[in-house]
């Protein structure tokens, strides 16, 4: 092998190693700016449980509850909502949906914010009522539908 092909491997290899790192470096600041994405959504949440009365009940009847409870659980049902619509999207990493999607169906689950939900229109909360449809049958669902690759890729 002469000096010229030896350059042109190490080269080669160089370049592939390269290439690898540039890969890994995007998908890992994909993953950051999903978690900074998500964390927004986290603070939203707390933000409309911090407007909740102290002792609020929501397995009660909706109307036994007071006007800002009732809007607690109409912002819960639309941030619900955007979360399952963001995670259909990828814009939701796996690790977050599987703690997320339990917590929404248990939530939802509640007198007073499922009866809500189902007094509501039937076009409104449109990805909410998919999960709630279909983790039903299975709680494994998962209203993403990209492959493995397509989700290593985009940092999910």
């Amino acid at each position: 092998m002469t000096a010229y092909e030896v350059l042109d491997v190490a080269l080669s290899a160089l370049s592939f190693a390269t290439l690898a790192f540039v890969l890994v470096q995007v998908v890992s600041h994909s993953r950051q700016m999903h978690h900074d994405f998500e964390a927004m959504y986290l603070q939203r949440f707390w933000s409309i449980m911090e407007r909740r009365s102290m002792h609020v009940n929501f397995e009660a009847s909706p109307r036994w509850l007071a006007g800002r409870d009732r809007r607690v659980i109409e912002d819960y049902l639309a941030l619900s909502n955007d979360q399952v619509a963001l995670r259909r999207l990828g814009r939701i990493t796996d690790e977050t949906w599987l703690m997320w999607a339990p917590d929404i169906v248990g939530f939802t689950s509640q007198r007073a914010i499922a009866l809500t939900l189902w007094k509501s229109s039937p076009l409104a909360y449109p990805d909410l009522r998919a999960l709630l449809s279909n983790a039903t049958a299975d709680p494994a669902w998962d209203p993403c539908s990209l492959g493995p690759v397509r989700r290593w890729i985009r940092g999910l």
